[in-house]
């Protein structure tokens, strides 16, 4: 008798949209409010740069508890959860007036965002691979970087183009917009949190133990990402401030090259492994 579980083409694109392209798009957000965040706040580079740190570090707490979640709740209600964990918290990082509201905010940021959210995204992407038989996994963090893309140009319509003022108001309403976008595209990712078709192996009682490959590979993880968030962080910042991009007074124009690079950058790698 065949038990094997099979997925739908709706449940491969539930995946993109909901672990990838809607996460890559409020992480736009985020970046193209970090310049106005500084200025906001009437912050030096060196206390930016500390408040960014917080959000990693709430990243690398959730990260520690993801996969147990996942195996609890499932992929889905994890990235929605933590999806919501971030979006609020981007809202609120908007609102802030102290560098201590807007720091502790940061922090529950990394946690939703970095954390939850990506950690689940990638344990959604490789049950998806694995369930359907297929190399996805280029083309979800592609959806990552289209996704980012697509934020960016969001902000650069509205506050380039149409000139709309620099409030929290535009923050928030695209946040809200990403939700419900995020509630119904998640109706199509996958509710288990482990391959159903592999064989039952027996778990460890113990919640912190971890494979030594894990290990290996979440040090290799750990070093990446710190040059990653000085980029997504800080990089926008010091582009904004010191090389003005295209000649332009907002960061947004250098956003939107860079996610532009990424997504063809990613997309010419898919097509030269499956040819």
């Amino acid at each position: 008798m065949n038990n094997q579980v099979s997925i739908s083409t709706a449940n491969i694109r539930g995946a993109f949209g909901g672990a990838f392209f809607i996460p890559g798009m409020y992480t736009a957000l985020w970046a193209g409010f970090v310049p106005y965040l500084k200025a906001k706040l009437n912050i030096g580079e060196d206390v930016l740069g500390s408040m960014i740190l917080l959000l990693g570090v709430g990243s690398c707490l959730a990260m520690a508890i993801a996969g147990k979640l996942v195996e609890s709740l499932g992929c889905k209600k994890t990235v929605t959860i933590g999806s919501f964990i971030g979006m609020l918290s981007l809202g609120i990082v908007t609102w802030c007036s102290t560098i201590f509201e807007a720091t502790i905010a940061l922090f529950f940021f990394g946690v939703g965002m970095g954390g939850l959210s990506g950690a689940s995204a990638n344990l959604q992407a490789i049950l998806t691979e694995k369930v359907s038989k297929k190399h996805l996994m280029g083309a979800f963090h592609g959806g990552w970087s289209l996704g980012g893309f697509a934020g960016a140009g969001v902000l650069l319509v509205l506050l380039k183009i149409l000139s709309l003022p620099v409030n929290e108001s535009i923050w928030g309403g695209l946040l809200i917009v990403l939700f419900i976008a995020m509630v119904v595209v998640s109706q199509f990712m996958l509710t288990f949190g482990s391959d159903p078709n592999a064989k039952v192996t027996k778990k460890s009682k113990s919640p912190l133990s971890f494979h030594p490959i894990a290990i290996i590979f979440g040090l290799l993880s750990f070093v990446s990402y710190l040059v990653e968030g000085a980029v997504g962080g800080i990089g926008v910042h010091y582009t904004y401030s010191k090389i003005k991009v295209l000649l332009s007074k907002k960061p947004l124009w250098a956003l939107c090259s860079l996610m532009e690079l990424c997504v063809l950058a990613v997309f010419l790698v898919i097509q030269l492994v499956n040819t």
